[in-house]
């Protein structure tokens, strides 16, 4: 490389400092400066981001789906668990894993309204017939 384009000529084990911190990068743990070392940052010359939970090759700072489970960050309960996205009892278990999506003390199996707390038995069930209106 010539010493024009060498930001250390007089150093054979060094050319760039990507951080302009005046260490080589070469010789420095975190290239970009963003306060993770580059061992555990994705994106080592990218101050912006440091982690790309999915693996889609975009950080989750510009990512609006991080774990790619197609649901947008903004309206995912879990936006890192890809196996997770709506917690409608806000227990903080995620509806695929709770029993009780609820929370009205009913297990979703026993439960004739899983996502409906004012209703769980079989006498809610015949009220909310009721109030539904007929088909013609």
């Amino acid at each position: 490389m010539p010493d024009s384009l060498d930001g250390f000529p007089l150093n054979a084990n060094e050319q760039a400092d990507n951080d302009n911190d005046g260490v080589g990068d070469n010789s420095d743990a975190d290239d970009d400066n963003d306060g993770t070392p580059d061992a555990a940052d994705a994106f080592p010359l990218d101050a912006t981001e440091q982690t790309d939970t999915d693996g889609d090759g975009t950080g989750n700072n510009a990512d609006t789906d991080d774990d790619d489970d197609g649901t947008p960050d903004n309206t995912d309960a879990f936006p890192l668990d890809s196996t997770e996205q709506t917690d409608t009892d806000g227990d903080g278990i995620g509806n695929n894993s709770d029993t009780d999506d609820d929370g009205d003390g009913t297990p979703d199996t026993e439960d004739a309204f899983p996502l409906d707390p004012s209703l769980s038995e079989e006498a809610d069930e015949r009220r909310y017939r009721q109030r539904r209106p007929r088909r013609r």
